[in-house]
């Protein structure tokens, strides 16, 4: 059946496939740049311990574990 189906298509309709493909790969890499400036804003916390910037409060009820509200030091 899978095989009938990609004999059945055209040679316009794979080429127009293509065509779409290409343009949002175009697309994609012209906007690297905006994700790599938001990436570099993301920071992850992975040590437990390291509460030296925040104080972390975790709720027994939260679903994750060990994910919380965080409270900065000054409040």
């Amino acid at each position: 059946m899978a095989e009938q189906n990609c004999d059945a298509v055209t040679m316009e309709e794979w080429a127009a496939v293509c065509k779409h493909v290409k343009a949002g790969q175009e697309t994609y890499l012209s906007r690297d740049h905006e994700m790599d400036s938001v990436i570099e804003r993301i920071i992850i916390n992975a040590d437990d311990n390291d509460t030296s910037e925040s104080t972390v409060i975790r709720d027994d009820n939260d679903d994750i574990q060990g994910v919380g509200p965080i409270v900065s030091d000054s409040e």
